[in-house]
């Protein structure tokens, strides 16, 4: 018995036996070790997102903001069990990984009833789907699924739903960590625009409060004003109101002013409001050289790129400003010595001025023209003893126009908003497409596809089966 025992264990199948259960073990181990590492990895070295619009990915932006974050910022996915948003999960893991401030974490507002009220909310303020709520010791900020995920139509038939999950998220994120939170006044009471939805959703996502004002009314622009929007003005101020308005920029207040083409002309007051800092807008339009950049043949409508010569541009890379009415910006002789004036946006040398637009010949220059280039935007700083005061000035009359789509037009308003309140980062994310495009082909594509895959290559595997067939039978 013992021999067979001894045999056994010398035997050849024995020892293979041992060393497969060896290098099994080992295997295991080994795995094991690999996948403990994996999950220490970040995100988004585990994730790799191949989606077009790389909705699991964050920007630039993102980065930047969240990596400088001193505060500890919680992130809750609010979402039942087995219901999570993936594509909302995935993003924020990255938000995570980037700094040791976040944490993600999903709560079941089923099986937690306490946390809604903890937070002051109730259930009526959820969608049903993947909320998120963003909180750090300053405040916090509630993001419905409905604004995270936009649909727009296309037709009464169909349409397109993007997310804007990023955009939603870092401003939330920039609103619990920033100290002070700027806010704007909007003139109104002398025909000025209002933003459209879009900007206003820009300026809202840079966590800039607005209200609006009436100079006449008020007496005077209120202490809490960070910045005063004057936008595209249409009748002239009274004397008190320019009082009004020279106090606040001469005690540190902002402006930011979008001119309204050629209604200058019957405005005194605010023309030398206006002049008071040095700048004037002459009355007449700027035509502009046919480039390679100028997407118009009529010459009237410009597109400038950006330079990054302002902090106010600084961001700005490869980007177009679009106007169909500017003008140019003239510099005072004989401004005061408290005055600082920079452009931003200049026009290329080619462009020449018109002051009488009743002549339709622009193909060529006339004796009367001026020759560019020309200021189209500038920012002005008046440094007093009381304070220093700056304003931000457009002579692109339809800056914030809403059909300049795929232009920095409404980016750069929000840079120069941002500029005169101090914010270091612009937020404007843009958002994701999550339709998935379809592929289409033409009538000669499909015949040339149904030719390869229908007939070509069964008949070569057909053949190549044949040939082995015929070799082997002769052997």
């Amino acid at each position: 018995m013992k021999e067979r025992i001894k045999k056994a264990f010398h035997a050849s199948s024995f020892r293979y036996g041992t060393f497969s259960i060896i290098l099994s073990a080992v295997v295991i181990a080994i795995l094991v070790a690999v996948n403990l590492i994996v999950r220490q990895l970040p995100t988004e070295l585990i994730n790799i997102d191949i989606s077009e619009e790389k909705l699991y990915s964050i920007g630039d932006t993102t980065k930047e903001l969240v990596s400088a974050i001193q505060d500890d910022v919680s992130i809750y996915m609010i979402a039942a069990e087995g219901s999570l948003d993936e594509t909302t999960n995935q993003m924020l893991q990255k938000y995570a990984d980037l700094s040791s401030h976040v944490t993600v974490t999903q709560v079941d507002p089923d099986t937690d009833p306490t946390f809604l009220t903890s937070h002051e909310l109730t259930s009526e303020d959820l969608s049903g789907y993947t909320d998120v709520l963003v909180v750090s010791d300053k405040r916090q900020k509630f993001i419905s699924y409905l604004d995270m995920y936009e649909v727009s139509y296309t037709s009464y038939y169909s349409y397109d739903v993007n997310y804007d999950g990023e955009g939603e998220v870092t401003s939330a994120v920039s609103y619990v960590t920033t100290d002070v939170l700027p806010k704007m006044y909007v003139l109104e009471g002398h025909g000025e625009e209002a933003f459209s939805d879009s900007v206003s959703k820009l300026i809202s996502k840079n966590n800039i409060e607005t209200a609006s004002l009436n100079l006449a009314t008020a007496g005077s622009v209120p202490e809490d004003c960070d910045i005063l929007a004057i936008i595209k003005p249409q009748t002239d101020f009274t004397e008190d109101e320019v009082e009004a308005l020279e106090s606040y920029v001469a005690y540190g207040g902002n402006c930011v002013i979008i001119n309204y083409a050629d209604k200058q002309a019957d405005m005194p007051n605010y023309c030398e409001f206006l002049a008071y800092y040095g700048v004037e807008i002459p009355s007449g339009g700027c035509i502009f050289e046919a480039s390679g950049y100028s997407l118009s043949t009529a010459r009237w409508e410009i597109y400038e790129p950006l330079t990054a010569d302002h902090d106010i541009t600084s961001s700005f890379t490869s980007s177009f400003v679009a106007s169909n009415y500017a003008q140019p910006i003239y510099q005072l002789e004989g401004m005061r010595s408290t005055l600082t004036i920079t452009p931003f946006l200049t026009t290329s040398d080619g462009a020449w001025f018109r002051t009488d637009l009743t002549n339709e010949q622009r193909d060529e220059k006339i004796d009367s023209d001026v020759d560019g280039p020309f200021d189209l935007a500038v920012a002005i700083t008046d440094s007093t003893n009381e304070g220093q005061g700056k304003i931000v000035l457009f002579a692109t009359y339809d800056l914030l126009y809403s059909g300049y789509t795929n232009l920095a037009n409404a980016d750069l308003f929000v840079s120069a908003v941002n500029y005169l309140c101090s914010l270091d980062t612009s937020i404007n994310i843009a958002v994701k497409s999550t339709s998935i495009p379809r592929n289409t082909a033409t009538n000669g594509q499909l015949q040339m596809s149904m030719m390869v895959f229908e007939i070509t290559i069964p008949l070569v595997i057909l053949g190549a089966g044949f040939v082995i067939w015929f070799r082997r039978r002769r052997q």
